[in-house]
């Protein structure tokens, strides 16, 4: 009988310990006081409080507003449902958020899906890809005459989310260390943007007015559409200054990473 492989025997005691197969156990050696199956369960419980360890990590604020008991009814449905395809921990919550918003009983209550989306955000806001931010000189440098076609490309880490509870409220007392708000569902949602400056991953919530104009802007609309936009939102006569002022705030937010005017692609800035 061939002997299996290193690369064998460890796909063996991999499925063992992920999958709850049991066709390693002949690989075990029976210890003295106990069986084969308990020195596996020990390695199986293991694996799942480290995947757990990793789940509070990512979300300790879910955690924290749902308290040990129903944090961990979470946690252990997550990783019963969905293991982890991946090497790398980094990745193993990212359906975490929308487990939590479409899996009973916690979809009852969309606020813990909302707080799970928008720490997840945060994560990816803080690794997302380097990219040297525009400045108010950049800006400066474009002809007058052009702004009106000017385009805007944004850094990789900017999201723009959509809740539609006040999980941004949550997190904000959460982080502060104060009593969180009651959960509560707002009609209109809460547009939220995510993005990292100076090492930090950020969060605020938008009006509707910004929050129409920067999913516009980061799909690739000019100024002078925006200023349309804008005139349809509110008073015509100061959309042109209105639109001008977010884009200033989102320069100096350190968001935006390049400039371009007509078809041209949005430079790099520096």
């Amino acid at each position: 009988m061939t002997r299996p492989t290193l690369a064998e025997l460890q796909a063996r005691m991999q499925a063992a310990i992920k999958d709850g197969d049991d066709d390693a156990l002949a690989l075990i050696a029976a210890p003295p006081h106990n069986s084969r199956e308990d020195r596996l369960a020990t390695y199986r419980n293991a694996y799942r409080l480290r995947l757990a360890a990793i789940l509070r990590d990512d979300f300790d604020a879910v955690h924290a507003f749902l308290g040990d008991a129903q944090f961990e009814a979470l946690s252990a449905a997550y990783i019963e449902a969905c293991p982890s395809s991946t090497p790398n921990a980094r990745w193993f919550a990212d359906r975490f958020p929308a487990f939590a918003a479409a899996t009973a009983p916690w979809n009852a209550h969309p606020v813990i899906g909302d707080l799970a989306a928008l720490q997840w955000a945060l994560a990816g806001a803080f690794d997302a890809a380097d990219r040297e931010a525009a400045s108010l000189q950049d800006l400066a440098a474009l002809p007058p005459e052009r702004a009106m076609d000017m385009v805007l490309a944004f850094t990789p880490s900017v999201r723009l989310l959509t809740p539609g509870t006040n999980a941004a409220a949550i997190l904000s007392a959460l982080r502060q260390d104060e009593t969180p708000p009651d959960a509560a569902s707002l009609p209109n949602g809460c547009a939220t943007l995510v993005w990292r400056a100076d090492l930090q991953a950020r969060y605020r919530p938008l009006e509707p007015e910004e929050a129409m104009l920067l999913a516009e802007a980061m799909a690739g609309r000019s100024f002078g559409l925006l200023c349309e936009m804008a005139a349809m939102m509110a008073d015509p006569g100061t959309a042109a200054p209105r639109v001008a002022g977010y884009l200033r705030g989102w320069i100096e937010s350190g968001m935006v990473a390049g400039i371009a005017t007509g078809s041209e692609a949005p430079a790099p800035a520096g």
